[in-house]
């Protein structure tokens, strides 16, 4: 079974509001999930930690054996994305110690990681597909899928909406990760303040590359700008920052997180609270006012452009979004035509919860590799048969 490429659907759903505005920091995302991080590969640069270099990221997998090559490649890309890796719940395995830096994705950085998905795929397919075990090959063809469609994202790197309401937007995702990290020691707690003080750098290379994509024409909806500030007012009240700082969910959670550090005293406590606080006022609050006042400007934009007074409907929101819906149609029409040609193949013999195994075995793989494991076991059974 060879792959013959389809488009990529990820979904990064977070809730960055409940960082900033809730008592309880949300649940931390499974580990299952990390396949989504291609998905942030095209988001906008973050700062400041620096990846590995490409040439020791290859001299890393370099000759190892297939099943290594495949584990060894992947943990390259990830730790290129520091953020994605600590979202998981997977700095252990990955052997990070300390999250006070963003992760950087510059243009500079993305440059470099488009170099590094080329020669990966080039090391895959030094590999010979013919000898591999069918686990394998399965394994090979999701890869080769993987980097392949990543791949075809570096052609247009300014070609996605960035900036969106609620999970739709990179400038949420910050926010999220601030209410996961660990705090477990005075040191957790001081790299946690720094990433504090991050924050207004990383907003800066945010917006630019919003601006960068508003140059070629990459702008949300109006329904969208119209939510993100909507968003953007329930989270900041027009209240002075020192005093809003001490409500905001990044604060409360902090608070909550310190107190459970053993054997901290009373003195120490106080200055990571004041600290937090500070950095809080300082450079998390002006940085996503900032945001708002540049989302108010493409109000402003889109007014000029439409000439439309309001917001459109939420009626139209799949007008705003079409590829949400055809996700899922694509996806389910699929299901359907697999379904319908192993009844029409099998006949009596047609089980649907032995199909429904088949299909949910390998997790969420391309409909493409998808259709050829149906296939894999339709040959299957009539051969058995």
């Amino acid at each position: 079974m060879r792959l013959s490429g389809s488009p990529a659907t990820f979904n990064i759903s977070k809730r960055a509001r409940r960082t900033l505005c809730s008592l309880e920091a949300p649940a931390r995302v499974p580990a299952s999930l990390v396949l989504s991080v291609a998905a942030l590969c095209l988001l906008a640069p973050f700062v400041v930690a620096s990846p590995p270099s490409m040439d020791a990221a290859l001299e890393a997998v370099d000759g190892l054996p297939f099943d290594d090559f495949v584990d060894a490649c992947y943990r390259q890309i990830m730790l290129r994305d520091p953020d994605t890796v600590w979202s998981y719940d997977l700095q252990v395995d990955y052997g990070l110690e300390s999250f006070e830096e963003w992760t950087d994705l510059s243009p500079e950085a993305f440059e470099e990681t488009c170099r590094l998905d080329t020669e990966l795929l080039n090391l895959l397919r030094t590999h010979d597909w013919a000898v591999l075990t069918p686990e394998q090959q399965l394994d090979y063809d999701v890869y080769e899928w993987f980097l392949e469609d990543r791949i075809r994202l570096h052609e247009f790197p300014y070609w996605n909406y960035v900036l969106g309401p609620s999970a739709y937007g990179a400038q949420n995702q910050g926010l999220d990760l601030l209410a996961i990290l660990p705090i477990e020691s005075v040191q957790d707690a001081e790299d946690y303040i720094t990433r504090l003080r991050g924050v207004s750098a990383w907003m800066d290379q945010l917006i630019g590359a919003f601006r960068t994509r508003e140059a070629v024409g990459i702008v949300p909806t109006q329904l969208a700008v119209d939510m993100i500030l909507s968003e953007l007012d329930d989270m900041l009240p027009q209240i002075p920052d020192t005093s809003l700082a001490g409500t905001l969910g990044a604060y409360v959670s902090f608070v909550t997180r310190v107190q459970r550090i053993d054997g901290l005293d009373g003195t120490t406590r106080r200055t990571l609270l004041a600290d937090a606080r500070d950095a809080i006022s300082t450079s998390l609050i002006p940085a996503y006012r900032y945001l708002g006042e540049y989302v108010s400007t493409l109000a402003d934009y889109l007014l000029e452009a439409t000439g439309r007074p309001e917001g459109l409907s939420g009626s139209l929101r799949y007008d705003s979004y079409p590829g949400q819906a055809c996700a899922y149609d694509i996806g389910y029409l699929k299901l359907l035509e697999l379904r319908q040609r192993a009844m029409d193949e099998l006949g009596e013999a047609f089980d649907l919860k032995e199909f429904h195994r088949v299909i949910l075995l390998n997790g969420a793989i391309p409909l493409a590799v998808l259709e050829g494991v149906v296939d894999d076991w339709l040959a299957e059974k009539t051969e058995t048969d």
